[in-house]
């Protein structure tokens, strides 16, 4: 249910990475059915599992601090949209999540050290703390230092030992590349 809430709608067909064993995997999502915790949409051929209003509450209740930002307000993963290329995002948000959790990448907010202090300030990240991934949720919420790289189609950046990656996540699509903004994500 936490990889649906900070997704917004996870694909059907990821479902074998995040659980392996194929009868278990459908045993937990009927019981998350009948428990009115997830409903499964369909529409335009993609199959996806979202939270039920129920299943928000409880994991707001749970951990107030990772799901707060989630599945409050007009957030696009609390407020989905029907149209298919925003379906498509919430998708490839979900297919870089499960990447980074096999991986053992922290990629929930509550779970790694913010990106800049309060007064602004770079922070300070431990070496043996990294990788660390930071979502463009995050990363535009820092505020009006961000407001170039708003369009960029980055899913964050993945804060390496020895660098820092900006994370795409296309599909099978072509990247519709903004180059300066791009270019700005990298510099920033």
């Amino acid at each position: 249910m936490e990889m649906v809430g900070v997704c917004g709608e996870f694909p059907s067909e990821q479902l074998n990475r995040l659980i392996e064993s194929e009868s278990y995997a459908e045993k937990v999502i009927t019981d998350l059915k009948q428990s009115k915790l997830i409903r499964t949409h369909y529409k335009d051929g993609l199959r996806g599992y979202r939270l039920t209003k129920h299943a928000k509450e409880l994991l707001l209740s749970q951990n107030p601090c990772r799901f707060q930002k989630y599945l409050t307000g007009n957030a696009e993963t609390n407020l989905i949209r029907s149209e298919l290329p925003r379906r498509l995002r919430l998708h490839q948000k979900a297919e870089t999540y499960l990447t980074l959790s096999h991986a053992g990448i922290p990629f929930f907010p509550d779970e790694k050290p913010l990106l800049f202090s309060e007064s602004g300030e770079a922070a300070t990240l431990p070496m043996r703390s990294l990788p660390l991934f930071y979502s463009s949720r995050e990363i535009k919420e820092l505020g009006a230092v961000t407001t170039k790289i708003k369009n960029s189609r980055s899913m964050g950046i993945l804060m390496a030992p020895h660098c820092v990656y900006a994370v795409y996540n296309t599909g099978n699509t072509l990247l519709k590349w903004e180059y300066k903004t791009e270019i700005r994500l990298n510099a920033f």
